[in-house]
């Protein structure tokens, strides 16, 4: 671009324009529920779903990264009610043959433990 400048001559300006992208980043997050809360970017969360923050990256642009966050339960309910003839009732390898309510820790395919609880219930014939 040519400009006039103020004594009256010609004076030449040139840019040199650099656009830097806007920076993104995806992280997948799987974690046991009793891990809750989970912090990210100085943010806790406590619920599983999609997150997005938007930072400033070292060059001045925006930059937004994404958080997925996958939570494990670690714990399951179980009622169960027989008849008295249908004993021993079997669960998670273990023969009950009388009602009540019975933990048993296990670990989950997220590597997780995991505290499952059968309740037990039985009628009479």
């Amino acid at each position: 671009m040519t400009l006039t400048s103020v004594a009256g001559c010609d004076s030449i300006a040139t840019l040199n324009l650099t656009i830097n992208d806007v920076l993104t980043s995806l992280e997948d997050v799987t974690i046991c529920s009793n891990q809750l809360p989970y912090n990210w970017n100085g943010i806790d969360y406590s619920t599983a779903g999609s997150y997005d923050v938007t930072l400033t990256s070292v060059a001045g642009c925006d930059s937004i990264a994404t958080l997925n966050l996958t939570i494990n339960d670690v714990s399951s309910l179980e009622d169960v009610t027989l008849c008295s003839n249908q004993l021993p009732y079997t669960w998670n390898g273990i023969d009950y043959t009388a009602a009540g309510t019975y933990d048993v820790t296990l670990t989950s395919v997220a590597r997780c433990d995991s505290i499952a609880t059968l309740n037990l219930t039985i009628n009479d014939v």
